[in-house]
C-alpha cells in the first residue's frame, strides 16, 4: 500500500548551533560509543568546491535532505560575540549571513563558495567557534544539495570539534547534529548507523523530560523533531505501529508548544493520517486529514492541496468515490493555482482512478 504525500517540513523547532560549554563529557556508555564512532577520524580542512552552478538540483545524488533553518540569522552574532550594530558588523558574520540568504534561494553551491571564503577568514583569525559554525552551514548546504557523502563528512567534523571543545555529549547541540547524521545514514542505506543514531537521539531527549520540572521549550521541541524524523524512518522500514506512536507523541508536543494552527501541527496531522492509512485504519485517517484540511483552510496553508489529495486517497480506500472525486478535483484546482506540480500530478491520478471506477459501473 502506497504511503500518502507528506507536506513541507515546517520544523519551526530551533536548530542548535554549536555553542560550546565547559561541561564534562558525562554520558551513558551507549551514547559515548555512538558519538565516538562518528568522530574517530579527522577530515580535511577544505573540501573540493563543486563547480556546478544553479539551484542544486543536478548533483551527484538525486536524494536531498530537507533541514530546517529557523533561527540561524538571529544566533550568528551571539555565537561570535558580536553586538547588534550593523555598521560595525564583523566581516565573517556578513559573509555567513549572505551565504544563508543564498542558501535559502536554493543556490547551494554558490552558498558553499561564500562559506569557504568565510572559513578561510575564520581560520586566519583563529576563531574556532566561527569555524565550527561555518562547517555546520556547509554541511547543511551539502545535505540539501543531495551531496550526502560530503554532508556526512562535514557533520562528523562539526561533531568532532564540538566534543573536543568540551560540549556535553548529551546536549541539544550534539543531539541535533546526530539527528541530521541519522537522516543522512538512512538515505545512504546505512541502516545500522541510522537506527543507532535515531535511538540515541530519542533516548537522550526522553531522559530530559523529567516530570514536574520546567523543561525549556527548545529541548521539548527538539524531542518532538526527533520523534518526527524517527517516525519517517520507521515508516520507510514498514514499522507502522511504532511510527504511528511517535507521530502521536510529536503531535501532542507540537500542539502544546506551537499551537493547533501551526504549520508543523498540520504536517503532523497529515503524517498521522498517512500512518493510519498504512495500518488500514481508514476512519482514523480521515479524522486526522479532515482536521488538517480544516486548519489549512483557516490558516491559508500552501499545503492544502496535499492534504486534500490524501483525504481523497483515503476515500478511495473506503469506496467513497464521490467524496474522493470532490477532494481531488479541488486539490487539482488549488495545486495548479499554487504551481504545486507534485500535488497536481497526484490529484490528476486520483481523478483518473475515480473516473475509471465510475465507468466500470
Amino acid at each position: 500500500m502506497a504511503a500518502l504525500m507528506r507536506g513541507k517540513l515546517y520544523s519551526n523547532f530551533k536548530l542548535y548551533r554549536p555553542l560550546f560549554s565547559s561541561q564534562s563529557q558525562s554520558s551513558q556508555f551507549y551514547s559515548s560509543n555512538f558519538i565516538n564512532s562518528l568522530t574517530s577520524h579527522h577530515s580535511a580542512s577544505y573540501l573540493p568546491i563543486s563547480t556546478q552552478e544553479g539551484n542544486g538540483r543536478k548533483t551527484r545524488s538525486s536524494v536531498k535532505v530537507c533541514l530546517a533553518g529557523a533561527g540561524i540569522l538571529a544566533s550568528i552574532k551571539k555565537l561570535l560575540g558580536q553586538d547588534d550594530d550593523a555598521e560595525n558588523e564583523d566581516y565573517i558574520v556578513t559573509a555567513i549571513k549572505r551565504a544563508i540568504l543564498v542558501h535559502r534561494e536554493g543556490r547551494f553551491h554558490a552558498a558553499e563558495r561564500i562559506l569557504h571564503v568565510a572559513l578561510k577568514q575564520a581560520q586566519e583569525r583563529g576563531d574556532l567557534q566561527a569555524q565550527t559554525y561555518i562547517y555546520d552551514c556547509m554541511a547543511n548546504c551539502a545535505a540539501e544539495a543531495g551531496e550526502l557523502d560530503k554532508a556526512e563528512v562535514l557533520f562528523k567534523k562539526v561533531l568532532e570539534r564540538m566534543v573536543i571543545s568540551g560540549e556535553d555529549m548529551e546536549s541539544n547541540a550534539v543531539v541535533e547534529i546526530s539527528l541530521k547524521l541519522a537522516k543522512i545514514f538512512s538515505l545512504q542505506g546505512k541502516h545500522d548507523l541510522a537506527l543507532q543514531g535515531f535511538t540515541f537521539c530519542y533516548d537522550t531527549q526522553e531522559k530530559k523530560m523529567i516530570p514536574n520540572t520546567d523543561v525549556d521549550s527548545d529541548t521539548i521541541l527538539l524531542w518532538a523533531m526527533v520523534m518526527d524524523w524517527y517516525a519517517v524512518y520507521l515508516t520507510s522500514k514498514r514499522r507502522y505501529k511504532e511510527a504511528h506512536a511517535l507521530y502521536e507523541k510529536s503531535l501532542g508536543i507540537c500542539e502544546k508548544v506551537n499551537g493547533p494552527n501551526h504549520p508543523q501541527t498540520l504536517v503532523l496531522l497529515n503524517d498521522l493520517g498517512g500512518a493510519c492509512t498504512l495500518l488500514e485504519k481508514y476512519d482514523d485517517a480521515l479524522g486526522y486529514l479532515k482536521q488538517a484540511v480544516r486548519l489549512a483552510e483557516v490558516t491559508g496553508s500552501d499545503d492544502l492541496p496535499v492534504y486534500l489529495c490524501n483525504e481523497g486517497a483515503v476515500h478511495k480506500h473506503k469506496d467513497n468515490w464521490i467524496e474522493a472525486k470532490s477532494c481531488c478535483k479541488r486539490a487539482l484546482q488549488l495545486a495548479e493555482k499554487l504551481s504545486n506540480k507534485e500535488a497536481a500530478a497526484e490529484a490528476t491520478k486520483c481523478l483518473a482512478d475515480v473516473d475509471a471506477h465510475i465507468h466500470k459501473k
